[in-house]
């Protein structure tokens, strides 16, 4: 099962590295955010991990999360609360665990989309995003992003993930 809390955004890290002491499995929390800059003709480029959803963690358990281990996770500094559904549940369940599962399949660190060209236009694949659960909303194509919307029952958020063209 795959649970989701919200932390103080910035202890994004203290958080998950008291997760992980406590045996929990870390669910793909982080993006590869490419950076650009033009000097004097030359592009230089870098990239950096930063958090994928500022303020949230996925973590896996092999069972229901329990009332001890729920008031463990929210002694830690920096936690708020778990997703809690209405009908008092925790684990995630519809979009918001698709979505999550995807992000366990990008094995921790979510690379930039695959985007192309066709007819001086950039085209970005939406089958992949709808497969996740999400909906494009802008596209900023000098910072090679797209705003997406999450459609969860719980996880109601947007992000920004950044694309590559091929």
């Amino acid at each position: 099962m795959i649970y989701c809390l919200c932390c103080v955004s910035g202890k994004e890290d203290y958080v998950e590295e008291r997760l992980k002491g406590q045996g929990l499995q870390i669910v793909g929390s982080r993006q590869k955010h490419l950076y650009r800059k033009n000097e004097e003709g030359i592009t230089k480029q870098w990239s950096q991990n930063i958090p994928l959803l500022p303020g949230f963690l996925f973590f896996a358990l092999e069972q229901d999360i329990d009332a001890s281990r729920r008031l463990a996770i929210k002694k830690i500094p920096g936690v708020m609360s778990l997703v809690r559904y209405g009908d008092g549940s925790h684990a995630l369940r519809g979009n918001d665990l698709v979505f999550a599962k995807w992000l366990q399949r990008q094995n921790g660190l979510v690379q930039p989309l695959s985007a192309y060209r066709k007819d001086g236009r950039v085209v970005i694949p939406e089958d992949e995003l709808a497969k996740i659960g999400c909906k494009i909303l802008k596209v900023n194509y000098k910072r090679q992003s797209i705003l997406v919307q999450l459609s969860g029952e719980g996880l109601k958020t947007i992000l920004w993930l950044q694309y590559e063209i091929h």
